[in-house]
């Protein structure tokens, strides 16, 4: 079992790797995120991993660390694209929808004033 441990740990390493340096939209880092990138189904479940369930909880991204990831994002992509950057359009191209949602809006407009201001 020690083994699959080491094996799982160095797998879901790479993952991570990969899905924080990916191009695309951001992915929430997470256990369920991790497995089906890897494609495992019941094998994450063993209480027996370990270390791998120790780093997995160390790097997991909360809700609101994913949000802040997922707009930063959204800005650099739309100033690559030399686009106009208002709050509505960054909550739009970041994908959480028109509707107004007053904690999104305070976030997004924190991050375009710290990314903007620079």
């Amino acid at each position: 079992m020690e083994k699959r441990d080491e094996e799982s740990l160095e797998l879901s390493k790479k993952v991570i790797e990969q899905l924080l340096n990916q191009e695309s939209k951001p992915v929430r880092i997470c256990k369920a995120t991790i497995r089906r990138k890897l494609g495992f189904n019941t094998r994450f479940n063993n209480k027996k991993l370990v270390k791998t369930h120790k780093y997995i909880e160390e790097i997991k991204e909360d809700i609101e660390s994913y949000r802040i990831r997922k707009i930063k994002w959204a800005i650099h992509e739309m100033m690559e694209k030399e686009m106009k950057i208002i709050p509505y359009k960054v909550q739009l191209y970041a994908g959480f929808g028109g509707v107004k949602k007053g904690q999104i809006r305070k976030i997004i407009e924190e991050q375009v004033n710290k990314l903007i201001i620079k």
